[in-house]
């Protein structure tokens, strides 16, 4: 792979994070680079137009979940368990595909900390019914360790979700200082890491006093820095540049 990636005429980093762990773990690029995000249908991806307010404070988690990353939701479910202690408002809604283990490890903790109330799992769904599935939700919550550009996050906040997040990887640089909540957590090539109960309830809070601000921030910051338009224009524009290149040369 590092041989590869020297060699590459061009490379495209993710986030200013992958640049920083592809120099740690292959060396340092001498050659053309920069920083792309990841990119998102800011047309499909809509906030919905009339949504209603919510009883409780719903967060949403998505993605493909095993054993391996199973950390970003049970310590959710611990900072829940605090929020119900307190008499919270709050609810988690779990989206996407979990292996059997992880249903498994669901189940339990959900029957082990009494969250039956609090908790639902929608089970897999296509991307044409990821608009709707973000829609239901108020905030998202994104707490895997070091993710590097997750689309879902950028998907979420083209609806208007504000995101509690690790702020560990390359999320903080997606996500900003005014489209959600931030929360310190290890920086680690060992082992996963996540952010304390504890932490994860008081940045549940925020998000609460901050919601309407917050969501408003999230839409602005997906339109005019993730567009797929303007994703798509500088891959013509590089291409179409060492095309030329490599033509002349």
């Amino acid at each position: 792979m590092a041989k590869t990636y020297h060699a590459a005429n061009y490379v495209f980093f993710q986030s200013e994070f992958c640049r920083m762990a592809a120099a740690y773990h292959l060396g340092e690029r001498k050659g053309p680079s920069e920083v792309l995000y990841n990119a998102v249908d800011t047309d499909f991806f809509l906030p919905r137009e009339t949504k209603t307010k919510n009883k409780s404070l719903i967060f949403l988690i998505t993605g493909k979940i095993d054993s391996s990353t199973w950390h970003r939701v049970h310590c959710a479910l611990e900072a829940l368990k605090l929020a119900v202690a307190e008499k919270r408002k709050f609810k988690i809604i779990i989206a996407g595909w979990l292996s059997s283990q992880a249903k498994q490890f669901l189940e339990e903790t959900i029957n082990e900390y009494k969250l039956s109330e609090y908790v639902s799992y929608s089970g897999p769904y296509s991307q044409d019914e990821a608009p709707a599935i973000y829609n239901q939700a108020d905030a998202y919550m994104m707490l895997k360790h070091q993710d590097p550009c997750p689309n879902t996050v950028i998907e979420a906040m083209s609806c208007g979700l504000p995101v509690l997040y690790s702020d560990t990887g390359g999320v903080a640089e997606l996500v900003g200082e005014s489209a959600g909540v931030g929360l310190h957590c290890e920086t680690s090539w060992e082992e996963a890491h996540t952010p304390s109960p504890e932490c994860i309830l008081t940045g549940m809070k925020h998000i609460e006093v901050g919601l309407s601000k917050m969501s408003k921030e999230a839409r602005q910051r997906a339109c005019e820095r993730f567009g797929i338009d303007l994703w798509m224009e500088r891959h013509q524009n590089i291409f179409s540049n060492l095309i030329q290149s490599n033509v002349t040369t």
